[in-house]
């Protein structure tokens, strides 16, 4: 995929088919970034469990669902508008960069993992109420994350196997496991 911006705008909702779809071709995120704006006049908007380099969802008015399997970021998710949801088809996601979201995550029972081996990385913007956290993980070794000054609620497990967290300078909710 190059170092690129690939904007997947369409009106169908598949732009890699739909989940039980195989893509048919190697799919290498390289550094490049995959940003779905599209809107799918029949429903949601399918993400393809496969890894990208950036991903970024925008549309406010869109809901993106996750597909069964992992989804892997090799840098970056943003969900800059729109709701991201990974309930639907038991999706999981894997962060080796940064999580940002301007918009509304579902996380169903489903988890996060945050999967950086090197430090400066962010997690930012809503992380409480409709857009919390089912389980959420830290796991990679020499990874460092920080909340800032964002709250975050975890409604289910909170875990750190590797890696350096600082906690929000505001509050950290964890419903059941630390």
């Amino acid at each position: 995929a190059g170092s690129k911006i690939w904007t997947l705008s369409g009106t169908n909702g598949e732009p890699f088919g739909d989940c039980a779809a195989t893509i048919g071709v190697t799919f290498t995120a390289s550094s490049s970034t995959f940003k779905y704006t599209g809107n799918n006049g029949l429903g949601n908007t399918i993400i393809k469990p496969v890894t990208y380099y950036n991903l970024t969802l925008d549309n406010v008015s869109e809901t993106f669902v996750n597909c069964t399997g992992t989804t892997t970021m090799n840098n970056n998710l943003s969900i800059d508008s729109g709701t991201l949801d990974a309930s639907v088809n038991s999706g999981d996601l894997s962060i080796k960069g940064n999580y940002s979201n301007s918009g509304t995550f579902e996380a169903g029972t489903r988890t996060v993992t945050m999967a950086a081996t090197d430090t400066g990385h962010t997690l930012s913007g809503t992380m409480t109420g409709s857009s919390a956290f089912y389980n959420l993980t830290f796991n990679g070794s020499g990874g460092a994350w920080s909340f800032g000054s964002n709250s975050a609620t975890v409604d289910n497990t909170f875990t750190i196997t590797n890696g350096t967290l600082t906690a929000p300078s505001t509050t950290l909710t964890v419903g059941k496991n630390f």
